[in-house]
């Protein structure tokens, strides 16, 4: 909505089964564009782009591993392997890199993994109003669940926006 002042359109999260429909359908506004689109150089529109500029820089860095939707989708994922992934933890750690980058982890690259994982659950299990936090970010919504579930959680949603926030996962090649 637009609150009437220069610059003052403002984004508000989407509610429901909207909240999870893909940012192809976010609303384009030249005048005040969509905070994501312009840290992640989209083109303005006002011309045609062969190519977009491939940059790197802190601020998408901390966009995608503290902005609300980058967190809800590692959150999300992290109920998908979780909830859809038998086996032990390599396996499921196997399985959330390749859905995210179409190739196995190198052995290093599972070990990285596994490491962030148990410091996580071990900070989580000292820290359940944390984990909780995170794990009930949705406005509260999820089902009542163990604190051993919550914590295992909240440890694989750090796990999983590690994954997504991987260079080959964001850049096309």
């Amino acid at each position: 909505y637009y609150t009437g002042k220069q610059g003052g359109w403002k984004w508000n999260l989407s509610a429901g089964e909207n909240r999870y429909r893909r940012g192809m359908y976010t609303f384009w506004r030249r005048t005040t564009p969509y905070p994501t689109f312009v840290i992640f150089d989209a083109p303005d529109r006002s011309e045609c782009i062969v190519e977009r500029p491939r940059t790197n820089t802190p601020l998408q860095a901390l966009t995608t591993m503290n902005d609300p939707q980058f967190v809800e989708a590692a959150r999300m994922f992290a109920k998908h392997i979780v909830m859809e992934t038998e086996g032990y933890l390599d396996s499921q750690l196997t399985t959330a890199f390749r859905q995210a980058t179409s190739r196995a982890p190198r052995e290093d690259e599972r070990q990285v993994l596994r490491t962030l994982f148990e410091k996580r659950l071990d900070w989580y299990r000292q820290h359940p109003s944390d984990a909780a936090a995170l794990v009930m970010m949705e406005s509260g919504q999820e089902k009542k669940s163990s604190r051993e579930d919550i914590a295992v959680l909240a440890a694989w949603i750090n796990v999983t926006n590690a994954i997504l926030n991987l260079d080959e996962f964001i850049m096309r090649e």
